[in-house]
């Protein structure tokens, strides 16, 4: 007799928890309706590597304040006339490293190597690179 009181009590209270946590949840989803807004870039198309971005390959969409990553882009005009640095898919939100201006392309040492070319690297220590 006593078992069968402790489990009808155990499953009331389990019914009661389940019932005030599914309320809970429902009303902070309906809480974060719209707070804090902020536009970001986002592409339109597949952009492939090293394409120069255009207004026409990016839009402007509104996400949360809190979902937005630190380095998104904010506006179309940080991103026209840069170099993808690699694959952006369609609906990606852009990434400030994942651009690069004419200048950011010079500096690297595999741009710089031209079709047919080879470039080799030697290993020296401190002792090895100075002139005897």
């Amino acid at each position: 007799m006593r078992a069968s009181v402790i489990f009808i009590l155990a499953l009331a209270m389990g019914g009661l928890t389940t019932v005030l946590l599914f309320t809970y949840l429902n009303d902070e989803g309906k809480a974060e309706v719209k707070k804090n807004m902020v536009q970001v870039v986002r592409a339109t198309e597949d952009i492939e590597q090293n394409t120069t971005i255009t207004n026409d390959m990016l839009e402007t969409v509104e996400v949360s304040e809190n979902e937005v990553h630190p380095q998104a882009v904010k506006n179309k005009k940080e991103a026209e006339g840069r170099f993808a640095t690699g694959r952006i898919v369609k609906g990606e939100i852009l990434l400030s490293h994942r651009l690069q201006t004419q200048v950011d392309e010079k500096r690297i040492v595999s741009n710089k190597i031209k079709p047919g070319f080879r470039a080799v690297s030697v290993g020296v220590n401190a002792v090895q690179s100075v002139p005897t």
